[in-house]
């Protein structure tokens, strides 16, 4: 136990040295390896660097030589094989050999020693006692030995290689065979893969290598080689073959071999040549060549000269970017389109950069116009392959497009692209509230609100005003614009102006003229007419109802008018030709003063007048005088001043109470007539007189109104487009079987006895076949070149021409006819609106498409042709629809039709049902068993061919509702009709939800299948879709009229309506009786002159025989049974119809009559605006359908007296609904009256209106 405590530095035990000391080594000679390693690593790495540098350096040297000398190939297999053993031999003296050398540790140690200064030899120490501490040593020996161990084994662990290694040397190495590695590649540049491929395979022979061969067979005899390529030009475009034709001097002693290469490539392949019969000829054709080859011809020894061959991509055009820049006052951006035309639509002045991109590199190219000016096309670099032109656009043009690339190749003239040159039109402005002249008084607030627009934008709209009387000076106020109302189209705008803050000090009696001006950004301005504001005292505007803001009332005084009318001519001034403009003013001068003597206008009668206010009256006379000698001078601007002027001083001198003389009238107002307070204050009293040259528009019309195309010219030009869309239709039949016959001409011959399906309507079947364009029966054309397919074909190719030269004619004819329509629409509406211009589109598209057809059908491209003439049909077809909506005066009547459309849609799927169902059970009738399949006889098939044809035409008319619904929708919109907006979107949306149009298809489809229980299902679902579709109209029409008073007006003007329309249809009057005859003058046969007096008798004013008669309503109102001998004749003209209808016309007004009355009947009936007796009177009226509703207008001579007793009690009946309503009419209005009367007798808000008079006058 001493011994074991009694030092600590005492030797361990024998067994315990030997273990620790074992260990310690161990891990010494670990660390020795891990260095050992490292160091034949960093060996090996500088050897394969000297091995790089001197393999590269040989194969540097073997280039030169070879480049200088040219080394025969055996030489170079020789110098190659050479080479590679000296690699050899580097790689295991320079790689294998370090990697294999013999390290011992003692080595390891020192080179370890002589690395780190803080090893002190423990290391070599270590390494040189480390291994004999294990033999037979005391344990002292041991002990130390061990303790150096584990102390070099501490160090070594702790050893980095980084110190220990020489890193750099290795760095001069890699550095150094970097640099050589760049010297090869920049020599590279001169030593090409060629050489390199002479060098490195040498087994292959090069050309040089042939050559030579060639060269030292001197006992051969040389031969020379005739190459000729198809195509002759050594350029050739991608991916076409190239033929190689050699033909030799002498004999080939060996095989003809073809050897090429292609672009990039360094090794040449080898092809044989064929032998054709041609003496030492040989030929090769290579498909499909897609890049540049070099070739070269050898038989034996003997080679060719090298040929190169380049490849060049075809010309190809992408498209055409086309920039527009408009204008610089217009400030918008430019546009940019790209596509295959180059079709320009711009404003005049804009600024046009034609692009034409290419697939390769454009030298350039040509612009040629129609009118003789070449532009050339500037060629771009870069990598669009684009050249350029740019030109301004000053009118309409064509041009074509030539371009021309850079290696020559060209592609042009292109074909013809249109230059549309869009004229920035003038704005228009209409004045939407007020829309007629005001009474107000001094202090009031006038809010107006104009509909203006422009194409471009507007830059400012502008109220004009003037005070008449001594104010011969301009006022303006500008409008407020915002960003919105600048941008191109139409857009409302409104101004309020406080008449207290105007520059004149108004009072009562004073009159404000004023106008509208619109200007657009390039400085046009448009004009609206003129309007008057009278300023009335504040007592008898206190009068009205609500105070200070009442509804506006027409200006009584005639001279108002002629002001208005003088106004127009002026306004119109820029848009019409000098002569047209001095004879609007010379006839308005004449009617102003005819035979020299000025009118009579409506003023203040002077001798009740005082005489200050008589002098207004005097002068105001002479204005007149001189406005009419200013017409006469051509100066309708100056004369409206001078009327002005005129007006201002009758005003200010009668302050409108008693200026007005007893003329030919007509009064206005409220249903009530004098019952209403102003018309009693103010005389509100409007005078038939000369009207201005725009009407002014009805109630509720858009403010579009002069701008949009009448309904009468809409509906005329709509009936015209759709005869104009049946002869294209029948043309387009007629090209194509004509198409076919000079194609084939036997193609045709199997349908020529082809008849029509039997068993339709009896309706249809009555209806002839379309007639040709020139009025022909094709049916009947001995010149149809179909008729005899057995004729000679000389004469069959005779007459095909002669009928297409025929055609070419007929489309020409019909080209001729849209751009007619075209013509008349646009002088019809000289500043049209949206709508407008898109109909014009229409109708030019469909000119353009005509022309160009029938310019291909005379050039015998009648595929061509025959789809022009399609585009053209569907070009028409749009101008038909878009006029569908124009061709009624109001939204009421427009409604009305879409309603009468989808009865008309309705009646015709229930008689197809009708008609379906008695087939059917017709043929049940003949099999008893209800299980079995329906078999139908040959006419009954034939009825259900007919039906099913029916279907797809009633699915046509289901399509062209959905179309004209949806305008209609559009249309109540923008009238702000909210209630009927809604209800048509209903429709709109059931139509399309429904698909009503798809389902008759399937209809159709069963009909034609025989699918009968399938059809019945889909017709019943067809027949409660269109009776959804009803109600929503009718719910849409009844929205039109939003009071009970409005319904019952209007179902009495309906019911009114229908007897006119019955009379005129049955050539009876009105009451039922056959009407009387119409003398040649236009008077009843028992008219006296006498009776005619009234339309002249005009009291102390002037006449104008044009324009004054006497007003039928306004007599019978004073006298129920007093009539003029006018009045009956403008009665029996009515009665009389105006021109004779065939008896398809006929049979259509008797159906749209029946239909009239029908829906009549259930609006009634929905309102509840009858008793229950008139309503199922006016039921039965309509419950008959088409055929016995036509017996009430039978013309046989024997029932001639029947059917004046069945006309006459059917008209009977009508009347007596409408005096029902009337009654009906007459308890709503008495009621309103009798509300009215119970008012107080002074309203409040006019106390408080005349103390606010009162108090300004006193503070003035």
């Amino acid at each position: 136990m001493t011994d074991l405590h009694a030092s600590p530095s005492a030797p361990p035990s024998d067994t315990a040295v030997a273990s620790t000391g074992g260990a310690s080594y161990e891990d010494l000679r670990a660390s020795l390896a891990r260095v050992r390693w490292a160091l034949k690593r960093a060996a090996a790495a500088r050897g394969l660097a000297v091995v790089v540098l001197e393999s590269v350096g040989m194969l540097l040297v073997l280039a030169l030589l070879d480049y200088l000398y040219v080394m025969p190939q055996i030489v170079r297999i020789g110098v190659l094989a050479v080479a590679g053993v000296a690699v050899g031999v580097l790689i295991v003296r320079h790689v294998v050999r370090e990697l294999l050398r013999t390290i011992p540790d003692e080595q390891v140690a020192m080179y370890i020693e002589e690395r780190q200064q803080g090893a002190d030899g423990a290391l070599l120490s270590a390494t040189a006692f480390g291994q004999s501490a294990a033999g037979d040593r005391n344990a002292a020996y041991r002990y130390i030995v061990d303790h150096i161990v584990a102390s070099a084994a501490s160090q070594a662990g702790g050893l980095r290689l980084s110190r220990v290694l020489d890193l750099a040397r290795l760095r001069k190495y890699v550095l150094t065979a970097a640099v050589v590695l760049f010297f090869c590649a920049v020599s590279a540049i001169k030593f090409s893969s060629s050489r390199v491929h002479r060098l490195l395979m040498p087994w292959q022979a090069s050309k040089e290598d042939l050559a030579s061969v060639a060269s030292t067979a001197e006992e051969r005899a040389k031969i020379e080689f005739q190459i000729a390529l198809d195509p002759q030009d050594r350029r050739l475009s991608r991916g076409s073959s190239l033929g190689v034709k050699a033909k030799l001097s002498g004999s080939a002693t060996d095989e003809v071999r073809f050897s090429y290469r292609l672009k990039g490539s360094a090794a040449f392949k080898t092809l044989p040549m064929q032998e054709v019969d041609e003496l030492n000829t040989y030929t090769l054709r290579l498909p499909d060549i897609v890049d540049d080859l070099e070739f070269f011809l050898q038989c034996g020894g003997q080679v060719s000269e090298t040929v190169a061959v380049s490849v060049f991509d075809p010309l190809e055009l992408k498209g055409y970017q086309v920039t527009v820049v408009p204008p610089e006052y217009a400030g918008g951006q430019p546009s940019v389109v790209f596509g295959r035309t180059a079709d320009i639509s711009a404003l005049v002045g804009s600024r046009v950069i034609l692009r034409a991109l290419a697939n390769t590199a454009l030298a350039g190219g040509e612009a040629v116009f129609g009118d003789g000016r070449r532009l050339p096309l500037v060629g771009e670099t870069g990598g669009e392959h684009a050249a350029k032109v740019e030109f301004t656009i000053d009118k309409d043009a064509t041009f074509s497009v030539a371009i021309a690339s850079v290696d020559q190749q060209a592609i042009g003239p292109s074909s013809v692209f249109a230059v549309h040159a869009i004229v920035d039109e003038p704005p228009t402005v209409a004045v939407t509230s007020p829309t007629s002249d005001l009474s107000v008084h001094a202090s009031a607030e006038i809010p107006f609100i104009v509909h203006a627009g422009d194409d471009v934008g507007l830059d400012h709209v502008d109220l004009v005003y003037n005070a008449g009387k001594g104010d011969i000076g301009e006022h303006r106020l500008a409008f407020p614009l915002t960003t919105t109302d600048r941008t191109p189209g139409e857009h409302d705008v409104a101004l309020l102006m406080p008449l207290a803050e105007a520059k004149q000090h108004l009072k009562a009696g004073d009159s404000l003229f004023y106008h509208v001006q619109a200007f657009d950004r390039k400085g046009q301005q448009y004009t609206s007419d003129i309007y008057l504001l009278k300023i009335r005292p504040y007592e008898i505007a206190g009068a009205f109802p609500n105070g200070v803001a009442h509804e506006a009332h027409r200006h009584p005084a005639n001279l108002m008018a002629f002001i208005a009318a003088v106004w127009n001519i002026h306004v119109q001034k820029a848009r019409v030709s000098s002569a047209d403009y001095d004879k609007l003013c010379d006839e308005m001068a004449e009617k102003m003063g005819p035979g020299g003597v000025p009118l009579k206008f409506a003023k203040p009668k002077p001798g009740s007048l005082t005489p200050e206010k008589a002098a207004m009256v005097k002068e105001g006379d002479d204005h007149i005088v001189v406005a009419i000698a200013k017409l006469k001078a051509h100066d309708a601007e100056a004369s409206t001043a001078e009327l002005r002027q005129a007006l201002a001083l009758y005003t200010s001198a009668g302050v409108g109470m008693d200026m007005l003389q007893q003329t030919d009238v007509q009064e206005i107002g409220g249903v009530g007539g004098h019952d209403d307070p102003m018309a009693d204050a103010l005389g509100f009293l409007k005078m038939d007189a000369p009207k201005p040259a725009f009407d002014a528009p009805p109630p509720g019309a858009s403010p579009d109104y002069h701008r949009a195309i009448k309904g009468e010219d809409a509906k005329r030009l709509r009936d015209e487009a759709k005869q104009l869309e049946k002869k294209q239709e029948h043309l387009i039949a007629e090209v194509k079987k004509l198409a076919m016959v000079a194609a084939d001409p036997h193609a045709a011959a199997p349908n020529q006895n082809h008849q029509p399906p039997a068993g339709e309507d009896q309706a249809k079947a009555d209806q002839k076949p379309p007639a040709a364009a020139d009025g022909k029966d094709p049916a009947h054309d001995q010149n149809d070149p179909q008729r005899d397919p057995q004729r000679d074909p000389a004469a069959q190719t005779a007459d095909v021409a002669e009928r297409t030269a025929e055609l070419g004619k007929e489309q020409q004819q019909l080209a001729e006819d849209a751009n007619r329509l075209a013509q008349q629409l646009a002088k019809a509406a000289p500043n049209a609106d949206k709508d407008t211009r898109e109909v014009l589109d229409h109708l030019r598209q469909t000119h353009e498409q005509m022309a160009e057809a029938a310019d291909k059908i005379r050039a015998g491209t009648l595929q061509q042709a025959a789809a022009h003439g399609e585009e053209a049909r569907h070009e028409l077809a749009k101008a038909a629809e878009k006029l569908d909506v124009s061709q009624f005066a109001d939204l009421q009547h427009t409604i009305e039709a879409a309603e009468d459309r989808v009865q008309q849609i309705a009646e015709q799927q229930k008689r197809i049902r009708d008609a379906t169902d008695r087939v059917v059970e017709d043929a049940a009738k003949r099999n008893p068993d209800p299980n079995a399949e329906v078999k139908l006889t040959a006419p009954e098939a034939e009825k259900i061919r007919g039906l099913a044809k029916l279907q797809v035409e009633n699915q046509k008319a289901a399509e062209d509702l959905e179309a004209y619904v949806q305008q209609v929708a559009k249309l109540a919109q923008s009238q702000d009709k909210k209630e009927a907006a809604d209800e048509l979107k209903k429709a709109a949306k059931t139509m399309e939800q429904d698909q009503l149009a798809e389902t008759m298809v399937t209809a159709a489809v069963n009909l034609a299948q025989h699918d009968f229980t399938e059809a019945k299902e889909t017709q019943k679902k067809l027949g409660e879709g269109l009776d959804k579709l009803t109600h929503q109209l009718q719910a849409a029409n009844g929205a039109m009229a939003a009071t009970r008073e409005q319904k019952l007006k209007r179902a009495d003007a309906e019911v009114k309506e229908l007897i006119a329309k019955t009379a005129e249809l049955g050539g009876v009057a009105p009451d039922g009786k056959p009407a009387e005859p119409i003398a040649a003058d236009g008077k009843d046969a028992d008219h006296h002159d006498g009776d005619a007096k009234t339309a002249d008798a005009k009291t102390g004013d002037a006449k104008n025989s044009d324009a004054h008669r006497a007003d039928p309503a306004h007599a019978d109102a004073k006298n129920p049974d007093a009539k003029t001998g006018e009045a009956k004749a403008a009665e029996a003209t009515a009665a009389k119809p105006k021109k004779e209808l065939s008896d398809e016309e006929q049979r259509q007004a008797q159906a749209d009559l029946r239909r009239a009355t029908a829906r009549l009947a259930k609006r009634i009936a929905d309102d509840h605006l009858a008793d229950a007796t008139v309503q199922a009177q006016l039921q039965a009226l309509a419950a008959t359908d088409d055929a016995s509703f036509r017996q009430l207008f039978a013309t046989g001579k024997k029932e001639h007296k029947d059917q004046n007793d069945k006309l006459g009690t059917f008209i009977s009946s009508l009347k007596s609904v409408s005096n029902h309503l009337e009654g009906k009419l007459e308890s709503v209005l008495k009621a309103k009256r009798l509300s009215a009367a119970t008012r107080e007798e002074t309203p409040a808000q006019y106390r408080v209106l005349v103390n606010r008079y009162y108090e300004q006058l006193a503070k003035e």
